[in-house]
């Protein structure tokens, strides 16, 4: 897998956590066997990927306060 393939990649499962609460399926942060390690790195796989992480933060924000 190229670097754009990868990119692409990491922006669709970007989207699919971005999405407002009655858009997703069930919450990963509810599931059980969550783990916030592997969570991160699934989004952020490399330095390279951690140049939007201010904006997924702010949309985590208004998500939780939602809630």
């Amino acid at each position: 897998m190229d670097a754009k393939q990868l990119h692409g990649e990491i922006e669709a499962r970007k989207e699919m956590l971005l999405r407002l609460p009655s858009q997703r399926q069930p919450d990963a942060f509810d599931s059980l066997d969550f783990d916030p390690i592997k969570f991160v790195n699934t989004i952020y796989p490399d330095e390279t990927s951690l140049t939007d992480i201010d904006r997924f933060v702010g949309v985590l924000q208004k998500q939780a306060s939602v809630a």
